[in-house]
């Protein structure tokens, strides 16, 4: 990309300026991240004299993108400094990505307070009540919301003391349960082994009575390992192991949550969660604000994950009583509008890089344990 397609500077005549500079990194051309970064923001007066100005400090990471497959080197903010007009510094924001596989981000003052701000991935409506997906939860292909796998039991083992090992499931009569089995063994070493070595054995084991084996397989260490998902019914069942060798199996049980479920899968994209303010490092929240993006009558988010925003987003203040609702129209496909302020008609043209997340149209304060609803309808030029 060319410096020339670069925004530099911003005029109000009459009133001031705002000038922007840049830095360009050459080691970023043809990774992900820009080449060029703003260095820095120049507040002007009319006059030309700096009221004030922001600098914004850089880290470079080791960066996986998914959509490529690989990493590339990036370019993170690390802080953003305040200079007065003399580029002496006066404020001061450490940013940390304090983890970004769980997407959280970590901001300092420079008075030591700290804001840490959680994200969460989008979602998007899917029906998770109709026949079809119900059998999906039979299947053990469900969402994780709605079911998940915990410990069930370990049976590790040795032949050299028994071959068969007891474990019990419990639960209502012809009602199954569903199970994985991770196995992972190894044979023991031939007690005199002979010239140019031994084959492998493999060591398996079987379920009586339900399984002939489980079909491990023999890894490139000599190792066995297989895992397999079960259908069992409530009673007592007994693990015999094939061959001669020690091991563990791990078995999980699947745990599906009761009905009804939430509509609403994974999407692309991410949203804000909640933020959480504290004055200090370690100390106690000042106050937290966190975010749900459900339509409010039914709870179905109202992204579909293809572009489409959510239209509503419920935001919890734990210093304030109660909760705002906010209401956003989607404004795809809109065409330009004639507007008439005063005496004066023009046409308004939407810029899409502006409207693409959606105007503002309703707002309402809900007050608890009253319930008093105070709206607050938002006037937007633009109409639908």
């Amino acid at each position: 990309m060319n410096a020339i397609s670069k925004l530099s500077k911003i005029t109000s005549p009459g009133l001031g300026s705002i000038s922007i500079e840049y830095d360009n990194d050459p080691s970023l051309r043809n990774t992900p991240s820009d080449p060029y970064s703003v260095k820095k923001i120049i507040l002007k007066r009319f006059d030309g004299a700096v009221v004030s100005q922001y600098q914004f400090v850089y880290s470079s990471e080791n960066i996986y993108y998914k959509k490529y497959e690989q990493f590339f080197m990036g370019r993170l903010l690390s802080q953003v400094n305040k200079l007065d007009k003399n580029d002496m510094q006066v404020e001061s924001t450490k940013i940390e990505f304090a983890d970004i596989t769980k997407l959280k981000l970590k901001l300092t003052n420079s008075g030591g307070g700290i804001s840490i701000y959680q994200f969460g991935k989008n979602k998007q409506y899917e029906d998770h009540n109709s026949p079809a997906y119900l059998q999906l939860l039979a299947d053990g292909l469900g969402s994780p919301d709605d079911q998940h796998y915990v410990e069930f039991n370990t049976i590790d083992f040795n032949t050299h003391h028994t071959t068969q090992y007891i474990f019990t499931v419990t639960g209502a009569a012809n009602v199954e349960k569903t199970f994985k089995f991770t196995y992972s063994g190894s044979s023991f070493p031939p007690p005199i082994p002979t010239e140019g070595g031994d084959p492998v054995e493999l060591v398996d084991y079987k379920i009586m009575n339900v399984t002939t084996n489980s079909g491990a397989q023999i890894n490139s260490d000599g190792s066995s390992s297989s895992e397999n998902t079960y259908k069992l019914l409530p009673g007592t069942y007994t693990i015999r192991i094939i061959g001669n060798g020690l091991g563990s199996i791990f078995i999980k049980e699947l745990i599906t949550n009761p009905p009804p479920y939430n509509n609403y899968g994974p999407a692309t994209g991410f949203s804000l969660g909640s933020s959480v303010y504290y004055d200090k490092e370690n100390g106690t929240p000042v106050k937290t604000i966190s975010y749900s993006h459900d339509i409010f009558e039914n709870g179905i988010p109202t992204s579909s994950g293809n572009g489409t925003i959510y239209s509503n987003v419920k935001e919890t203040d734990s210093s304030k009583n109660g909760y705002t609702h906010y209401f956003y129209t989607e404004t795809k496909g809109l065409l330009p509008q004639m507007i008439t302020f005063e005496t004066t008609t023009r046409e308004i043209k939407p810029v899409a890089e502006i409207t693409k997340q959606g105007l503002l149209s309703k707002k309402k304060y809900m007050t608890t344990p009253e319930n008093y609803c105070r709206l607050l309808n938002m006037i937007i030029l633009l109409k639908y």
